[in-house]
C-alpha cells in the first residue's frame, strides 16, 4: 500500500492566531438570554402572564437570579431590561410595574407586555388596586410580629386601669420591638387590623 502524502498544515498568519473574544462574549451573553427564558412559562401565549418557572424568589415573589453582576436580580426587570435592548444596570432606580389584566401570576408574570416603567407612588396604587401589598402577616415583618400578639398586647394594656397597666417598655422587651413600634401598635397607628382595643385619644400614655 502507497505511502498517503500528508498535506501541509496552514501556516499561521503574522503575529499569530488571534481569538475574537468579543463574538465570545455575545454568545456568552445569548446562551444566557436563552436560558432565562427557559425558566419562563410562555405557553399561555403572547397576552397570557408568563410565570417564573425556577425556585428562586424572595419573600414577595418575585423571581430572582444573578444577572450581569447583581447577585440577586429580579426576573421582571430583567424581562423588561431585555425587551427595551438595555442592560439591567440602566434601568437604575426605575421602578418596573406590573399591569397583568388578572391576578394568578402577578408578582411573578414576566410577560413584557405586561410591565411598564414608572414611579413608585403609580407602584403604590397599583398594589392597592390590586390587592396585592402586603400587610399586617402577609408582610415579612407580620411573621415575625402575628396579628394575636399584637391584639394580646392591646388588650393587657387597654382593658385594665391606668394604675394596673404594664409599662410600653415592658410590653416591648417581652415582645421584642422597639417602645416606639409598640407605641404605634397600641394606638392603631401601625396594624390598626390585627384586632383589640385601640386608643381613642392618642399621646395619653404612661411612660418608662
Amino acid at each position: 500500500m502507497g505511502a498517503k502524502k500528508v498535506t501541509e498544515p496552514v501556516m499561521p498568519p503574522q503575529g499569530g492566531w488571534r481569538i475574537s473574544t468579543g463574538d465570545l462574549v455575545e454568545l456568552d451573553r445569548a446562551a444566557r438570554v436563552s436560558e432565562f427564558w427557559a425558566r419562563i412559562d410562555r405557553r399561555g401565549g403572547d397576552d397570557a402572564c408568563w410565570p417564573w418557572t425556577a425556585k428562586t424568589r424572595n419573600y414577595f415573589g418575585y423571581g430572582q437570579l444573578r444577572w450581569e453582576g447583581v447577585q440577586a436580580a429580579l426576573t421582571h426587570r430583567i424581562a423588561y431590561a431585555l425587551s427595551q435592548g438595555v442592560t439591567y444596570n440602566k434601568l437604575g432606580s426605575a421602578v418596573i410595574r406590573h399591569t397583568c389584566p388578572e391576578s394568578t401570576y402577578r408578582n411573578n408574570c414576566n410577560n413584557p407586555r405586561h410591565l411598564r416603567a414608572g414611579t413608585q407612588a403609580e407602584n403604590i396604587a397599583d398594589k392597592a388596586l390590586h390587592g396585592t401589598n402586603p400587610r399586617g402577616e402577609r408582610h415579612p415583618m407580620g411573621r415575625r410580629f402575628p396579628d394575636t400578639l399584637i391584639r394580646e398586647m392591646r388588650i393587657r394594656f387597654w382593658s385594665v386601669p391606668t394604675e394596673q397597666r404594664p409599662t410600653i417598655t415592658a410590653l416591648a422587651k417581652e415582645a421584642g420591638t422597639s417602645v416606639t413600634v409598640m407605641s404605634r401598635w397600641l394606638r392603631g397607628e401601625q396594624r390598626a387590623d390585627a384586632g383589640g382595643p385601640i386608643a381613642a385619644t392618642p399621646g395619653g400614655f404612661p411612660q418608662g
